[in-house]
C-alpha cells in the first residue's frame, strides 16, 4: 500500500458559505463571518486537505487567542479522523531539532516515520492519522504532514517555524503585532498560505485592514476576503437569529450576526462619530489652550484621546485607537492627529499606566 494513498480523514462536507471561504483565490484569505456561521469548521477542512494533498510533508499551524480555543478545534479534527488515529510514531532527531531557531528551520522539513512504523507488512488497515495530545499535534502518516495548535497569548514564543499554511482563528482578538511581526514572516521560505478568520471588532482593528486589502485590486492574488452573515449557515434556524436580534442593540447585532465592522458596538456610548458636527480640524485653533485626556488601552483594547478647548469649554479633538505601541514615533503620529499636542505641557494618567506612558512621552519629547 502506497503511503500517499493511505486512508484519509472523513471531513464534513462544507456548506455553500464554507465553500466560498475555501475557494478564495489569494495566498492570504480573510473570512469575516457572523457568529456560528461555521468559519472555524471551514478553515479546519482546509487544514486537513492541505495535509492530505500531495506526497510532500506539509506543516500547518492553527493559532487562536488562547489555548482553550485551539484545544476545541484540535479535538474536533481528531473526531473526524477518530477511526484512523493511533499512537503517533516517535519524532526523529531532525524533527526534534527543527524549529529551535529561524535559520535552522529554513532548510528543515518534517520527515515521515519509516515505512516499517507507518505501514507494517500485511497491515492494510494501519491508521493514516495519529494524535499526540501532549504536543497538541495531529500527524498524517501518509506523507509526514502535521497540524499543530498554538496559543497567541505570548506571541514571541511562536517564532522559529516555517509554515505551509497557518490559520489565525478569532483574529480580531489576536494582536496586529502577532500577525505582522511573528506569523507573516513564517510563511516566507515555503511561500505558505494563511486563513484569517473571525467576527469583526470595528474599523480600528487590523482584521478590518486585511479585509480591505482582500477587497482591493491592488492586492489581487495575494489577499482575498469575503464577508458572510450568520444567516448564510444552513444549520442556524432563522427564528434563532430573530430572537437574538430582539435581545441585542442594532449595532451589536450588525457586528455579531451580520459581520459588519461597527465602531463602538461594545461600548457604553455608541454612534459617537455621528454626534460630531462642523468641519474637522487638522490641528488646534491658533491661540487656543487645550486640555487633553488620554485613556490608554492595550493591544486588544482602545486608547481614547479627547481635547477640550479651555475658552469655549468645547470638545474639539477626539481619537479612538485600537492599538498601542512602545515606539515614540507612534506616539508622535497619534499626537498630530488631534487638535493639540501631547508633546508639551503637563499630563495626568491613571496609576495603572502612568509610568509606562511617562517613559513613552519622555522619549517622544526628547526625540529618542
Amino acid at each position: 500500500m502506497d503511503e500517499t494513498n493511505m486512508p484519509s480523514a472523513r471531513v464534513p462536507t462544507p456548506h455553500k458559505g464554507q465553500q466560498q471561504l475555501l475557494d478564495l483565490p489569494g495566498r492570504v484569505r480573510v473570512a469575516v463571518c457572523g457568529r456560528r456561521f461555521g468559519k472555524t469548521v471551514g478553515a479546519a477542512i482546509a487544514a486537513v486537505r492541505k495535509c492530505q494533498g500531495g506526497s510532500t510533508p506539509k506543516r500547518v499551524w492553527w493559532i487562536a487567542p488562547v489555548q482553550g480555543q485551539c484545544d476545541a478545534v484540535e479535538e474536533q479534527i481528531a473526531e473526524w479522523v477518530a477511526a484512523r488515529t493511533g499512537r503517533i510514531p516517535p519524532k526523529h532527531k531532525n524533527e526534534q531539532e527543527e524549529g529551535k531557531t529561524e535559520d535552522a528551520d529554513v532548510s528543515a522539513t518534517p520527515t515521515p516515520a519509516p515505512a516499517s512504523q507507518d505501514k507494517p507488512s500485511g497491515d492494510e488497515d494501519k491508521p493514516a492519522w495519529y494524535h499526540r495530545r501532549s504536543a497538541h499535534e495531529l500527524y498524517y502518516a501518509g506523507n509526514g504532514s502535521r497540524i499543530e495548535f498554538h496559543s497567541a497569548h505570548v506571541p514571541d514564543r511562536l517564532r522559529g517555524a516555517g509554515l505551509d499554511l497557518v490559520v489565525v482563528d478569532e483574529a480580531a482578538d489576536v494582536s496586529e503585532y502577532t500577525w505582522n511581526k511573528v506569523i507573516r514572516p513564517m510563511l516566507f521560505d515555503r511561500r505558505g498560505e494563511a486563513f484569517i478568520i473571525g467576527t469583526p471588532r470595528g474599523t480600528q482593528n487590523w482584521l478590518h485592514r486585511v479585509y480591505l486589502m482582500g477587497q482591493s485590486a491592488e492586492h489581487a492574488g495575494r489577499y482575498a476576503s469575503l464577508q458572510l452573515p450568520t444567516s448564510a449557515s444552513p444549520h442556524i434556524a432563522p427564528e434563532e437569529i430573530e430572537d437574538y436580534r430582539r435581545e441585542m442593540t442594532p449595532e451589536e447585532f450588525a457586528q455579531e450576526c451580520e459581520a459588519q465592522f461597527i465602531d463602538g458596538a461594545d461600548s457604553v456610548f455608541t454612534k459617537v462619530t455621528d454626534a460630531v458636527s462642523g468641519e474637522p480640524l487638522t490641528r488646534g485653533r491658533p491661540g487656543e489652550t487645550y486640555v487633553t485626556g488620554i485613556d490608554l488601552g492595550d493591544r486588544a483594547d482602545y486608547t481614547v484621546l479627547c481635547s477640550v478647548a479651555v475658552g469655549p469649554e468645547r470638545l474639539e479633538g477626539f481619537a479612538r485607537l485600537n492599538k498601542s505601541s512602545p515606539g515614540p514615533a507612534w506616539w508622535t503620529r497619534r499626537a498630530s492627529a488631534i487638535p493639540c499636542s501631547i508633546r508639551s505641557g503637563r499630563f495626568i494618567a491613571g496609576t495603572s499606566c502612568r509610568s509606562s506612558f511617562r517613559r513613552r512621552a519622555r522619549r517622544t519629547s526628547s526625540g529618542g
